[in-house]
């Protein structure tokens, strides 16, 4: 008999439906989101739908009642109930790490605190005050970053270089939301500025056994603050697979993650790898598919079976991939309502795939940061057997790319 799994959250369709694919290879899809009007597409992958006001107080024990004893497994990709998740799979007694253990990877500054004496750790303050943020930065000295402290996306993320600009940087942080959830911890981090390459780690753990499944390159762009606006994968990093293997487990067994996924950034410091932050789920920009696409390890079938109380062998990662694959994103780089895409002619290489994906509708309204976060307008997806020649091709078709905006 097919297992079933609830999936818990929102699950937007370019960003997300891999993982909805995936999950139904191995298991029946009830899906509990606050947003299945807007989404009719998810009929085509999950068997149940289930709508709740997810961020509601009731909602752990509506959705308690409704799944008990029907479902084998509890899984999210949202990062806003990584934390719910945990507490519904812990209440059921299904398969999964610890809310305990969820809640030291979502909090950033718990999970700084818990490596501050290991050679990846970076120094760091909580500061409450604009007063505190400045003693903060002042010990650790300039530059800092400034980020909220239980967030995704670099979402109210941002680089300070002078103490005249650490307020307004402050009350970003504070303020900031994913969709209308604040950050669920109080204070700001203030954090050191790494010197570096950023890359992203995605891995699984499963009976007490890490496996680092692929490694991404990921590059920043809208300065000061931190968009990502490409992936690549395999990294071009081949040297650091061993020490951050290493390190990885060391979360995974600090925190007492013992059953997931995990997505973890990292920058390649002069001395190292440094650890910028732990998530308890996929990664998101779908850099996933996108080393499934290099690689053809499917991280969202694994999500699945673990929640599913799978048990995995370890993998050895391969270095050399098995191709490469990158995506970029079109963003604006000035406050507009969206016309449309102009996309550049390309001649592709043999055995290069090349995907273009339209994000926004003409007439939404879009802006670079501060104010508005995540304001992708377009994607465009590359793969082949030439790892560098994909990604070269992403980037420039991302670089020659128009995005027509109008003032209203």
């Amino acid at each position: 008999m097919t297992p079933r799994i609830a999936i818990v959250g929102h699950v937007p369709r370019a960003f997300r439906e891999y993982v909805l694919r995936a999950a139904r290879s191995v298991a029946e899809i009830w899906l509990i989101t606050d947003d299945a009007a807007a989404e009719p597409w998810h009929h085509e992958y999950c068997a149940n739908i289930t709508e709740l006001p997810l961020n509601d107080a009731a909602a752990e024990g509506s959705i308690l009642a409704l799944i008990a004893g029907k479902v084998r497994g509890i899984l999210t990709v949202d990062e806003r109930y990584v934390e719910l998740t945990a507490r519904l799979v812990a209440t059921l007694s299904l398969p999964g790490a610890t809310p305990e253990a969820v809640g030291l990877l979502k909090d950033k500054a718990s999970m700084r605190a818990l490596t501050w004496d290991q050679d990846y750790a970076i120094r760091f303050r909580v500061a409450h005050t604009v007063a505190e943020a400045r003693e903060a930065a002042a010990q650790i000295g300039y530059p800092v970053v400034v980020k909220p402290r239980s967030l995704g996306g670099s979402i109210g993320v941002s680089l300070v270089t002078r103490a005249e600009a650490l307020p307004a940087a402050v009350n970003l942080a504070s303020e900031a939301t994913v969709g209308t959830v604040t950050s669920a911890h109080a204070g700001v981090l203030i954090e050191e500025y790494v010197e570096g390459e950023e890359i992203s780690v995605d891995s699984s753990i499963s009976n007490g056994l890490t496996t680092v499944h692929f490694i991404s390159d990921k590059t920043l762009g809208l300065a000061p603050y931190f968009e990502e606006v490409e992936h690549h994968s395999p990294s071009r990093f081949t040297d650091v697979y061993p020490a951050i293997t290493r390190i990885v487990h060391d979360i995974h067994t600090r925190s007492g993650f013992d059953q997931g996924i995990t997505h973890i950034e990292f920058r390649l410091s002069p001395h190292g790898p440094r650890l910028i932050e732990a998530n308890a789920r996929l990664g998101g920009d779908l850099v996933p598919h996108i080393g499934f696409l290099a690689g053809g390890v499917n991280l969202a079938v694994i999500a699945t079976q673990l929640a599913l109380g799978h048990h995995l062998e370890t993998v050895v990662p391969d270095k050399a991939g098995k191709g490469g694959a990158a995506i970029a994103f079109i963003v604006p780089q000035k406050a507009g309502f969206f016309k449309n895409i102009v996309w550049p002619a390309v001649t592709l290489p043999t055995g290069v795939h090349i995907q273009t994906e339209q994000l926004l509708t003409a007439g939404d309204f879009v802006a670079p940061p501060p104010t508005a976060f995540l304001s992708r307008v377009g994607l465009v997806i590359g793969y082949g057997p030439d790892a560098r020649e994909a990604h070269a091709l992403v980037h420039s078709i991302a670089r020659d790319t128009q995005l027509v905006l109008t003032d209203g």
